[in-house]
């Protein structure tokens, strides 16, 4: 189904054979019931009447099936596309860790996904964390993370007790990225890649039928009435209808990844106060010139007094 309402696209070539083949099956159903018909009604005929007859016969089936095919395609198209008048839809915007696992979770429930990503690929800044390697999670109690969380970290309590960091190292070992725990406890993917993670969360949400992902696709704006959101508006004026939106656009940390604030600007718009975000990994700025002398000088373990 074209999840565009503002969008008319060419017919598929799947579509295209379907057509064919009902066409065919309609002409050999309209045929089969005219020799019936004949055979009940018209055993006694004479042959130049039953020639008659066959020949009314072929124009009947040429005609309905020019005319009646049609009508079976949009059937059959019907059917088969039914599921997908009933699912509630969900646009998911983002397709980061967030967005990936936030589409598993929808389509699992039963609910129709569309993932909008104005990257050209799915995680793009995943990619880049941990210098390449991904760190996965940290393998310590609940508690030691919420105390590690710099401001209002009881506000966490829920999201982690109810995916917790164990369930988060068994649902990648169960998508077969194997882990280790380093230094700190953190939490590794034994290839040391992060690509193995944006793979494992892709095929997982790709999995479900019911999502479809969209990449290279900017979203402008969301709009809502009395409310409740109505439909998602792309930055090419392409139009989504929508039940809800999920706004996974990550903070402003790094635009190049797809991270420019883009959820902030959707959230303002839609009514939600936002509080100016502060940046919580920074270089440090000092006066002395010697500092350059320390390039490139990596140091593990170091502390301030």
């Amino acid at each position: 189904a074209n999840i565009f309402t503002n969008n008319k696209t060419k017919p598929k070539l799947s579509t295209k054979i379907l057509r064919f083949i009902v066409g065919i099956v309609t002409l050999g159903i309209i045929y089969a019931a005219g020799k019936s018909l004949q055979i009940l009604l018209f055993a006694d005929a004479s042959q130049d009447v039953l020639y008659i007859i066959e020949y009314i016969r072929y124009t009947i089936v040429v005609l309905w099936g020019v005319a009646g095919a049609p009508f079976w395609i949009k059937l059959k198209m019907k059917l088969i596309n039914w599921k997908d008048d009933f699912l509630k839809r969900v646009v998911i915007i983002g397709a980061g860790a967030s967005g990936m696992l936030a589409a598993k979770v929808a389509s699992d429930r039963g609910y129709k996904v569309i993932v909008l990503e104005k990257q050209k690929r799915c995680g793009q800044k995943l990619l880049i964390t941990g210098k390449g390697r991904c760190n996965i999670t940290n393998n310590c109690e609940i508690e030691e993370l919420i105390e590690n969380v710099p401001t209002n970290g009881k506000f966490l309590y829920s999201a982690f007790y109810t995916f917790t960091n164990d369930q988060v190292i068994d649902m990648f070992n169960d998508l077969g990225v194997e882990t280790k725990t380093e230094r700190g406890k953190r939490v590794f993917p034994v290839s040391d890649k992060a690509v193995d993670v944006v793979r494992a969360l892709e095929k997982q949400m790709r999995s479900n039928k019911n999502v479809e992902v969209l990449l290279n696709s900017k979203v402008d704006k969301i709009e809502a009435q009395d409310g409740k959101v109505k439909k998602v508006i792309l930055s090419d004026k392409r139009e989504i209808e929508c039940d809800s939106v999920i706004v996974a656009t990550g903070g402003v940390s790094y635009p190049r990844t797809g991270s420019s604030g883009d959820g902030y600007k959707f959230a303002r718009n839609l009514g939600h106060t936002i509080i100016k975000p502060k940046a919580s990994l920074i270089g440090l700025e000092v006066i002395e010139d010697y500092v350059t002398d320390l390039a490139k000088l990596s140091l593990r373990n170091v502390s301030i007094n």
